[in-house]
């Protein structure tokens, strides 16, 4: 169960995040996207949590970013600070991380409606529970998929 509801908190993520990792995998042509020293001080203080990252990105990475950067001013204050949080938790992610998470969204976009549904309601349950619920789901959920320590040691 506590495995179910990270894999639905990780595709709500990837949902807010939309349109960003739709098109991941396939083949594009990108013309190259600015530096970070050629953004503009509005797109800077906006994308700030990505700062250390951008001039890594590919291509199409940084238009969709600049995409919401376009975008951002017309949020409300809300909707500005939830998009911060989600910067910031997606630099920290590891590669790996974030390269399962593109998966999980290009898996998801292939469901069926109703079962798009399904997930959807079953993170609005899980987002509807006290932060030490969440908490506890979590530890369980990293318990399970961390190896043991048995597991560790060379066999005969």
């Amino acid at each position: 169960m506590a495995g179910r509801i990270l894999r639905g908190l990780t595709l709500l993520l990837l949902l807010a995040a939309g349109p960003l990792w739709a098109d991941a995998g396939k083949s594009r042509i990108t013309p190259p996207q600015p530096s970070w020293s050629q953004l503009n001080p509005e797109q800077k203080r906006i994308l700030a949590p990505l700062a250390e990252e951008w001039n890594g990105m590919e291509h199409h990475r940084r238009q969709k970013w600049l995409d919401i950067a376009r975008r951002y001013p017309r949020l409300s204050p809300e909707e500005q600070a939830r998009m911060q949080r989600r910067m910031q938790s997606w630099h920290a992610m590891p590669p790996e991380d974030k390269e399962r998470a593109r998966n999980q969204y290009r898996e998801f976009k292939q469901l069926p409606p109703e079962k798009k549904q399904e997930v959807k309601a079953q993170w609005e349950r899980y987002n509807q529970l006290p932060e030490e619920e969440k908490l506890r789901l979590k530890q369980k959920s990293e318990a399970k998929s961390a190896p043991s320590e048995r597991n560790l040691q060379p066999r005969p």
